[in-house]
């Protein structure tokens, strides 16, 4: 029994390296989507997928790693997908953090390169209608107005003429009390 339960631990170890040499592939993945494959972070993902193949490469050559035959197949088969099911969640845990991370850079790019939010889009462009409506206002009242000015006729009325008004200055005083008396 000592060995069966020394080469399930050891199966359960490639199983762990296996899913962490997973994890460790989707990060580098990621990593070069977004940086050249001699930036630091890139090369550090590199180091992490090496040491992965390497540990399960000295656990595969251990001598506890053997087959047994006294288990039954369909327990076999129900924990090899688990540890698939198990390593296909920690993958797509980490697909989830960078694509939550990617989603997070694009909104700050929109932010910062668009205004500060679609809002901010919305009242200008409502701004510019109304200025547009404005000017469209003032183009028809212009109009408008000088189509009046057209139709009306270039005449003065008596009404509106004022009469002369007489200067005051006292020596003009003396000459119209003086044409006054003579008319």
């Amino acid at each position: 029994m000592g060995s069966r339960q020394a080469t399930e631990a050891a199966n359960l170890l490639l199983q762990n390296l296996g899913t962490r040499l997973h994890a460790a592939e989707t990060k580098r993945a990621q990593f070069l989507v977004k940086y050249a494959p001699n930036y630091a972070l890139v090369r550090d993902a590199d180091k992490e997928v090496a040491e992965a193949k390497a540990a399960i490469a000295a656990a595969r050559k251990s001598p506890d790693v053997r087959q047994t035959n006294d288990r039954r197949p369909s327990l076999e088969l129900l924990r090899a997908r688990l540890a698939q099911d198990q390593a296909d969640m920690v993958s797509e845990r980490a697909r989830l953090i960078g694509i939550r991370s990617a989603v997070e850079n694009m909104k700050a790019q929109m932010t910062k390169l668009g205004g500060d939010s679609v809002e901010e889009a919305d009242l200008e462009r409502e701004a510019k209608a109304d200025e547009q409506n404005y000017l469209r206002y003032l183009s028809r009242r212009e109009q408008e107005r000088a189509a009046g000015a057209l139709d009306r006729p270039r005449t003065v009325s008596a009404a509106l003429a004022t009469p002369p008004t007489i200067p005051y200055c006292p020596r003009m005083v003396e000459v119209w009390s003086y044409l006054s008396l003579w008319g």
